[in-house]
């Protein structure tokens, strides 16, 4: 009998051990989750005040690091991007590069929550006989600035889009629907249209959502085959 009631209270003791072991072991499991949401909760915050416009770094090669991309300026080719004044001048020749001036000048404007429709980067055809030079222009929406339900998810911004440009007396879409394409192996919904002014201007739009913008390449020519080279160019592009 006390042969029995010794094993008991071993065995309660040896239950109560485990039971300890575990609940140490579920506190450490927890511990280690929530540390794990924390560090992504501040990785996602550091990334999305990383916010810039991209720069032409000295090589001639725009790169965007919040969206992810480059793409070298082909020859050719003039461009414009957010921070290019601050190393460049205006005869196109290189000043030495400050990073401090470049962090100083340009940290206050990288806020995303204060952006709502900004372009980012502009590539021009050096044409001098063409008063419309063909363009190639990168730009990015806010979708939290968009007034519409759910602006979550690529379709609703895509009819956002058409909408947009359906209330538009110079736009005129070429189709009804846009056309599911590839870039770099990115995917992105093309749709061609006319602007009409007092000349008849063609455009091409390569629309698609990341990091909650609304992210559109803007192909503007004086003709389908200027709107055809210039996709040929976009060939070049690196996410």
């Amino acid at each position: 009998m006390k042969n029995t009631t010794s094993k008991n209270k071993r065995k309660d003791k040896e239950s109560q051990i485990v039971s300890k072991k575990q609940q140490t072991t579920l506190k450490n499991i927890c511990c280690f989750f929530l540390f794990l949401v924390f560090v992504m909760l501040t990785s996602c915050k550091e990334e999305f005040n990383q916010f810039d416009w991209g720069l032409v770094e000295k090589n001639g090669v725009y790169l965007n690091k919040f969206f992810d991309f480059s793409f070298p300026v082909p020859e050719g080719y003039s461009y414009d991007d957010k921070h290019s004044k601050y190393w460049h001048e205006d005869t196109g020749e290189g000043i030495p590069w400050d990073e401090n001036l470049y962090e100083n000048k340009i940290r206050a404007l990288n806020v995303p929550q204060n952006i709502k429709t900004t372009g980012i980067f502009l590539l021009e055809k050096e044409e001098a006989l063409v008063t419309k030079k063909p363009k190639i222009f990168f730009f990015v929406e806010n979708t939290a600035f968009i007034n519409e339900d759910n602006i979550t998810e690529i379709k609703n911004y895509l009819e956002y889009t058409k909408k947009d440009a359906q209330s538009n007396p110079s736009i005129e879409l070429a189709s009804e629907d846009f056309t599911k394409t590839k870039l770099d192996g990115e995917t992105f919904y093309k749709i061609d249209a006319t602007f009409k002014n007092e000349d008849v201007e063609y455009h091409r739009y390569f629309i698609s959502l990341k990091k909650g913008f609304g992210f559109g390449i803007l192909l503007k020519g004086n003709s389908k085959e200027d709107l055809n080279e210039l996709e040929r160019v976009l060939d070049d592009i690196d996410f």
